[in-house]
């Protein structure tokens, strides 16, 4: 495991930070989960000082702008995002300036992307370049504009839901039918939100406990408000 550690320390990936953060967490007590935990550090870049990054206000550049300014560019490298106690939040990578992987906490995908721009946050940011994919063929290829034009809408839609299922609010059911939105394909989702929901858990709890951007799950809140399924506790 050393060896492999070794080996992909030049490779800052998602798959490989998530690697060395399972050997981190299950040898903890021992130099091997120690070397994971410095190869790890070595990945990251820093939100202030790096000679490597384009760094700076995220709260001041925006993410849109900055997505925006990576793809009229074709930038390749990862974008990684800080708030406001440089914490690490989440990450964008790009090649040629299209996104070609993202992550926040749980999410991944196009929808991490989408939950950074619901719910913007003041911190810091770091671009580090890179020359070329380093070899590995992407999953899939998200076109930025397509991604910004999408997280636009949910970002209003979503603080458009917050007006009727506000945080900290708790409801209960009212015997009329739950039903979905028309264009929420995922059942399951649906069903698991709903649950939550009965049993009193606020939207914003709900949220941070389903792995999907915040704009669903608050909308299927709102969209039950709405059709009177739904109703505040007292």
């Amino acid at each position: 495991l050393s060896c492999v550690m070794l080996a992909v320390a030049g490779t800052p990936t998602i798959e490989v930070r998530a690697g060395l953060e399972a050997i981190a967490a299950q040898f903890k007590r021992n130099t091997l989960g120690e070397q994971a935990r410095k190869t790890l550090a070595s990945l990251e870049p820093s939100a202030k000082k790096t000679t490597e990054s384009l760094t700076g206000d995220l709260e001041l550049f925006g993410l849109p702008n900055l997505l925006q300014s990576l793809a009229g560019s074709e930038t390749s490298g990862e974008l990684v995002l800080f708030d406001a106690r440089q914490a690490r939040q989440g990450s964008i990578a790009m090649v040629r300036g299209k996104v070609t992987r993202c992550e926040a906490g749980g999410v991944s995908g196009p929808e991490a992307v989408y939950l950074f721009m619901e719910k913007p946050f003041p911190g810091t940011f770091a671009f580090r370049s890179s020359a070329d994919d380093g070899g590995v063929a992407p999953k899939e290829i998200l076109d930025p504009m397509s991604l910004i034009l999408e997280g636009a809408r949910r970002h209003d839609e979503y603080q458009q839901a917050k007006a009727f299922a506000a945080d900290g609010v708790r409801f209960e059911p009212t015997g009329i039918p739950a039903v979905r939105p028309e264009d929420e394909t995922d059942g399951e989702l649906a069903s698991n939100v709903w649950d939550r929901a009965a049993a009193g858990t606020t939207a914003n709890d709900c949220e941070l406990e389903m792995k999907t951007d915040p704009f669903r799950v608050r909308r299927l809140y709102a969209h039950w408000v709405e059709t009177r399924a739904l109703r505040p506790r007292v």
